[in-house]
């Protein structure tokens, strides 16, 4: 066993020793483009990209004799691949091809900088990874940073196509990704827009109808607005110009920053398509993130689609959406905390936290199997108005037992006597008169919540916690009471 260990170790380290760097040497294309293990494609000549050489297209500009892509066919295997000043003439679009068997890799990491798009072309030209009914892999994490503060387009990255011609069976981002020393979290993807737009886009759809995340980022998705905020980062989390219905599911680790989530999934009125977006928040993960819905075609009626299901905490704030809203917000695991300009859908509790931030939030209607309602914001309490969750429509509660609110350490030793609102409803099902009866307090200190409707809006007044003697009286008299009701018996 040590023998092949010992062999096994030294073919490694002789793969490394033989890595390289490489630089793309390709001049004019045309429409069957480059093939990217072509030795004189390479500087310096001679080699072949393999699995640990770093690959680089830089400082050149794209033109072809023929066609409007130019493309490099054959992609399998990289370790750090660097796309940076690359200049795409009108009507040229920069296109990178993956083998059509196996499992296409970036062993490292990805970085892509300044891209110069030319003529009315727009964003859209800039680079793309396609592959067809394959699994990707980028092991490590994927940058998008244009340092061209002139650069009037966006950068964009593209993963896979806008039809399943196009679309990769499975993307896998960051499992190997560093831990960004800023946040102290493992940091997968980072869009920095300080210069001008960063966009990274997940092109895909789930083919089968399944509801599998085919697009799994293992990290944060770190991302940045320029400080003025006329310059956007932005993460696409589906597209689809093919076929009408098509949902996209995809996870990732949480979501830190300000920007855009974008969604571009082919729909009408009567095929409504909605783009998935989970968080996998791991423990000890408590990202934020600002910013706004984009829907990417506004002929389109795609929406998008919250689920927390980490041990981690993620908090969102959403103001300024354009096309696309919030259809759903489902809780399973972890704890999500949301404000929302516009209404938000259905809220379906399973499990974890859910609370309202920065004012409250409101949905169409809520459902309650399992969970708790987090109230963390102590300052409102203080102000009077906490962040109210308000549902416009009935709110169900279809499981046994006791809902808990979380007031996570709130002080109220002096806020007794006063009253709060906490969540209203058009209309309430499976509740009891008594509000006492289905709700319950947790990490309150210095006082006893005590909860009851007022109409359809939930309210908690908090009430002195009695002196221990008087605790004790109580205790005697209930006992007494207990034993006077078994004497009758």
């Amino acid at each position: 066993m040590k023998k092949i260990l010992f062999a096994s170790l030294f073919f490694s380290g002789a793969c490394a020793l033989s890595a390289a760097d490489l630089t793309w040497a390709g001049g004019e294309g045309d429409s069957s483009g480059f093939n990217f293990s072509d030795f004189g494609n390479w500087d310096p000549a001679g080699y072949s990209p393999s699995g640990f050489d770093n690959v680089t297209f830089e400082n050149f500009t794209a033109t072809v004799s023929s066609g409007d892509q130019y493309k490099i066919n054959g992609f399998l295997e990289v370790n750090d691949l660097t796309i940076n000043n690359l200049v795409l003439p009108d009507p040229i679009r920069f296109f990178i091809y993956t083998v059509s068997s196996g499992t296409p890799a970036i062993n490292g990491n990805v970085f892509v900088g300044n891209i110069d798009v030319g003529g009315s072309g727009g964003e859209w030209r800039s680079p793309n990874i396609r592959g067809t009914g394959l699994d990707f892999v980028v092991k490590g994490s994927i940058t998008v940073a244009p340092t061209n503060a002139s650069q009037s387009n966006a950068s964009v990255l593209t993963f896979g196509g806008t039809n399943r011609g196009g679309f990769f069976k499975s993307l896998s981002i960051g499992e190997n990704a560093a831990v960004d020393p800023s946040t102290g979290y493992k940091t997968a993807v980072y869009l920095d827009a300080t210069y001008a737009g960063a966009n990274l886009e997940l092109a895909g759809a789930n083919l089968d109808g399944s509801t599998y995340n085919w697009a799994v980022v293992h990290g944060v998705v770190q991302m940045k607005n320029s400080a003025d905020g006329s310059k956007f980062a932005s993460l696409m989390i589906g597209r689809n110009e093919a076929e009408e219905y098509r949902d996209s599911h995809v996870a990732i680790g949480g979501l830190n920053g300000s920007g855009r989530i974008i969604t571009k999934l082919m729909s009408d009125d009567s095929n409504a398509a909605t783009s998935y977006l989970t968080f996998q928040n791991a423990e000890g993960v408590n990202t934020s993130f600002t910013g706004s819905l984009r829907r990417a075609q506004s002929d389109y009626r795609d929406n998008v689609a919250f689920i927390m299901d980490g041990a981690g905490t993620q908090s969102v704030s959403l103001s300024g959406n354009s096309g696309a809203g919030v259809v759903s917000v489902t809780v399973k695991n972890g704890t999500f905390y949301l404000n929302n300009s516009d209404s938000s859908g259905a809220l379906v509790m399973w499990g974890g936290k859910f609370g309202a931030i920065n004012g409250g939030t409101a949905f169409d209607s809520a459902v309650w199997r399992g969970g708790v309602f987090s109230f963390a914001n102590h300052e409102t309490f203080y102000g009077g108005t906490p962040d109210k969750i308000t549902i416009n429509g009935a709110f169900s509660k279809e499981a046994e037992g006791r809902i808990a609110v979380d007031f996570e350490g709130l002080d109220a030793a002096d806020l007794i006597g006063h009253t709060f609102d906490l969540i209203s409803a058009d209309l309430t099902k499976g509740f009891s008169d008594d509000a006492d009866e289905d709700f319950v307090a947790q990490n309150l200190l210095n006082a006893l919540a005590d909860f009851a409707w007022n109409g359809n809006v939930l309210q908690v007044t908090f009430s002195q916690v009695p002196e221990p003697a008087a605790f004790a009286a109580l205790i005697g008299a209930a006992a007494l009471a207990l034993a006077a009701r078994r004497g009758r018996r």
